[in-house]
């Protein structure tokens, strides 16, 4: 009884198994049938800015098209279906799905689009020309980005798909004058600085030459405010050399103006002029980082050799806030090989950061005539000062502004703050502390 039983178990089994696998066979046969609708070619990837694209296809009789996404549209054209797509102003990529219908047959087909781009031509962000009127013109791409952009009151400015124009007019100013032109791409926000200006709005003009006199730090000094100072000084022009000029003291610095730049270099080594009509004076460029090193080691004269070809670089701008044109003072790229040859060390670098006047008791420089520093002026620049910022400045400070001292003091007080707020947050180096202290 038991083996009769299991073999009408193992048959209904068996019955059961094999019903089910002719219903998987039939299922199955309903999806593997292959679609009467072929895709034979289809270009429908597309960049960021609006196009149109086209897919052929084949099929038993009239079919039908949709997509969907609200950025993209597609139309049947006999055998063809056409898409077209809107710009996509996103920074990230985006797709749709495509199907044809055919009669009971289908199929689909994913449309792709890519974000955004804007591509700047330029060889640099910075312009600058001379007075003339002129013309700027750089090329761009884009795709897809909102384009906007934003002139000055000197410079028209447009923008396109493929260009940037900038249209200056004539800078009858009588200084130099910058601005930005901002555009917006997108969701980015650009500039590029445009300056017009020429060596006749730099010379005969009377400027503040200073900066953080560190030869005054003494012990007592708690902030680097305490010693903020300036010197009277002109750029005057004589027989095609660009010179400054110390009227209280009559030394007089060479300088090298690009005017394609507005750029300017002050070598180390330049014999300035007398002091107290015995001791010799000559510029210095300072890296203070190694002040103390070379002080200690007794060659700090290297800093004003002219064999140490040492040189600290400037460029002029012109400073709405303070109306006066101005120029700050850093490194440049020529200043490495002094540092390289003294330590030994071909990784050193030097960052001119000082301009100094080294006193000597001989007209050449060397160990033994070094007398010290007249001043080193740490964060160096020329600030010239006008009338009209002179008396911008007093308002500002609510002092009178008929006292021209006292204007004067205002607008220093102005380029102090600048200066802190940018360089040393009124705090002092502890590497100027160790040296001069």
């Amino acid at each position: 009884m038991k083996k009769i039983y299991s073999f009408l178990l193992l048959a209904v089994f068996t019955l059961t198994f094999s019903a089910c696998s002719d219903d998987h066979d039939q299922v199955g046969s309903e999806y593997s049938r292959e679609s009467s609708v072929k895709v034979l070619s289809s270009n429908l990837v597309f960049s960021a800015a609006a196009g149109t694209g086209t897919l052929v296809f084949e099929a038993p009789s009239a079919a039908t098209v949709s997509v969907d996404a609200q950025w993209a549209s597609a139309v049947v054209n006999g055998n063809k279906v056409d898409v077209s797509v809107k710009k996509n102003a996103k920074l990230e990529g985006r797709s749709a799905l495509l199907t044809i219908k055919c009669g009971g047959d289908s199929t689909q087909v994913t449309v792709q689009q890519r974000g955004m781009m804007f591509k700047y031509g330029g060889k640099t962000n910075q312009f600058i020309y001379n007075d003339a009127a002129g013309t700027i013109n750089i090329p761009v791409k884009n795709e897809g980005a909102n384009l906007s952009i934003k002139g000055l009151d000197w410079a028209e400015a447009s923008i396109s798909d493929e260009a940037i124009n900038i249209k200056l007019s004539e800078n009858k100013s009588g200084h130099i004058r910058s601005g930005l032109i901002k555009y917006t791409t997108g969701p980015y926000t650009d500039s590029i600085y445009v300056c017009q200006g020429e060596k006749k709005d730099i010379v005969n003009k009377t400027y503040n030459l200073g900066g953080y006199d560190l030869s005054k730090i003494t012990e007592n000094t708690k902030s680097i405010d305490e010693v903020f100072s300036v010197k009277k000084v002109m750029v005057v022009e004589v027989k095609g050399q660009l010179l400054i000029y110390f009227p209280d003291t009559n030394w007089i610095l060479p300088m090298t103006l690009d005017e394609g730049s507005l750029s300017f270099d002050i070598n180390a080594g330049e014999r300035m002029g007398m002091y107290y009509n015995y001791y010799h004076v000559f510029s210095g460029v300072v890296d203070y980082a190694y002040l103390a090193s070379f002080l200690k080691n007794e060659i700090g004269f290297a800093f004003a050799s002219s064999d140490s070809k040492l040189s600290i670089s400037g460029y002029f701008d012109y400073s709405d806030k303070q109306n006066a044109t101005i120029a700050f003072m850093g490194d440049n790229i020529f200043n490495d090989a002094l540092i390289k040859q003294l330590i030994k060390d071909p990784t050193a670098e030097y960052n001119a950061n000082a301009l100094g006047f080294f006193i000597f008791n001989s007209n050449k420089v060397a160990k033994n005539s070094y007398q010290g520093m007249e001043s080193l002026y740490y964060k160096p620049f020329m600030l010239e000062i006008t009338p009209k910022s002179a008396k911008a400045a007093v308002l500002e400070f609510g002092k009178s502004a008929n006292q021209d001292e006292v204007s004067k003091q205002a607008v220093l007080e102005k380029v102090k703050k600048q200066l802190r707020n940018h360089t040393l947050s009124g705090k002092l180096p502890s590497e100027i502390g160790k040296v001069l202290r």
